[in-house]
């Protein structure tokens, strides 16, 4: 999705903890921020400081097998992290956007 974004002309700045994925992944001139989608001064931090107007939200567990087989028990963790964060978007004043 990023190389898509900015392939479509957009500026793309990444929020990512790392814990299942790797900084070399993320496209070179792409802003990366390694911590925690959770973490509400952080994200309105970044929104703040890169001018943030939308907001595509990929934060989840990477156990593909598990999230099939029971999707709707999800960790507590992961629905408090997806509100703190949905909470910082609508403080720092952006727009989330759902993927596509």
């Amino acid at each position: 999705m990023v190389h898509e974004r900015i392939d479509a002309g957009e500026r793309v700045i990444v929020l990512d903890n790392l814990s299942t994925g790797f900084d070399w992944a993320v496209a070179k001139d792409v802003p990366l921020t390694i911590g925690d989608t959770g973490d509400q001064n952080l994200v309105n931090q970044i929104i703040r400081q890169h001018k943030v107007d939308s907001i595509i939200h990929f934060a989840a567990s990477a156990i593909v097998p598990e999230s099939v087989k029971d999707p709707l028990n999800l960790p507590d963790e992961v629905v408090s992290v997806c509100r703190r964060h949905d909470i910082a978007e609508h403080d720092a004043g952006a727009a989330l956007q759902k993927p596509r």
